[in-house]
């Protein structure tokens, strides 16, 4: 047993429950909203995330992981109240999701390191809240010297604070993310390689397992980018060649997104989705009920996977 840092408060491992471990509460870019205050009502956006995370605890999730960092518009202070009202323990992170903006590249890299440990060790946003995992992301194929750079902050973050890594990986990055983790010293069965599940290459994500890491099959919902059928075989595929103990399964959802797919996720505004019925929306942290675990069962699968892959798994990625 092993304690985690929740926005709540420590929590023992024995606690975690089923877990969503590849989830956002909101992204939505802070000076925007700062600027233009009707960006996204919060009291609204608050009422919203509670009755989505209820709806989750009703269905038998008892954690999610948000992965949030600060460049995505987190808001720890929201992101409590969201885990309070709601009954949801909520882990948040620490760490960066876009390596080539101005903000961080001319500093020092020992200095931008020193604010992600703060951050683990002190707090976030000048709470006592403690991040209980460290994101970081890639965004082509392959990493530029800019991916390299803060990946090896993120390392240094790993060593200084003990914190597993979950990242955000496209294509066939994920396995030069490995690379660089473990030049800098990174033990890789305490990584989360994400987005694997947008793949159909079953060799290559068999490549990323075999060195130790998780395999972040987290895009479940997602069909514009791979459909479920395709999704649920390379899960299946991937436990019959014995990697079922690796496999983290998620949704990567978000009650609230600005950036380029919402408006196919939330057709427009704000204003537009509030007033919506959300009843029918397949785009929910219940997916993996609705969805997910009858595709598998027409796959062979047991209550036993669906368990390891939301509650054993993630509980021995957090114990190290």
């Amino acid at each position: 047993m092993k304690k985690i840092n929740t926005v709540l408060g420590a929590l023992d491992t024995e606690n975690l429950g089923m877990t969503l471990m590849h989830e956002h509460l909101g992204t939505v870019d802070a000076n925007v909203w700062k600027a233009f205050p009707d960006w996204l009502d919060r009291d609204q956006f608050i009422e919203y995330a509670v009755g989505q995370y209820k709806k989750a605890k009703e269905r038998g999730i008892d954690t999610i992981v948000d992965v949030t960092p600060l460049d995505l518009g987190r808001d720890i202070g929201m992101i409590k109240e969201v885990s309070d009202k709601s009954g949801i323990q909520v882990v948040a992170c620490t760490g960066i999701y876009g390596n080539s903006y101005g903000w961080h590249l001319y500093k020092d890299p020992d200095y931008i390191a020193s604010l992600f440990i703060r951050e683990a060790e002190k707090g976030i946003e000048g709470t006592d809240i403690k991040a209980g995992v460290i994101k970081c992301a890639t965004h082509g194929d392959h990493i530029n010297r800019d991916d390299e750079r803060m990946l090896k902050i993120i390392a240094k973050v790993h060593r200084e604070t003990g914190l597993p890594i979950i990242t955000h990986s496209i294509g066939h990055s994920g396995y030069e993310q490995q690379n660089v983790f473990e030049a800098e010293g990174v033990d890789l069965s305490k990584v989360v390689i994400g987005h694997l599940g947008d793949l159909d290459d079953v060799d290559y994500i068999e490549r990323v397992a075999e060195r130790g890491s998780y395999l972040g099959l987290d895009r479940f919902s997602i069909d514009t980018i791979m459909p479920l059928a395709v999704r649920a075989k390379v899960l299946k595929e991937l436990c019959d060649r014995g990697y079922r103990d690796k496999i983290i399964v998620s949704h990567d959802c978000m009650c609230f997104m600005d950036g380029q797919d919402s408006l196919h996720i939330f057709g427009g505004t704000w204003e537009d989705f509030y007033k919506q019925d959300h009843e029918d929306m397949e785009y929910q942290y219940t997916y993996v009920f609705d969805y997910l675990w009858p595709e598998l069962k027409k796959l062979g699968l047991s209550q036993d996977d669906f368990d390891q892959f939301l509650v054993r798994t993630p509980k021995a990625f957090f114990e190290g």
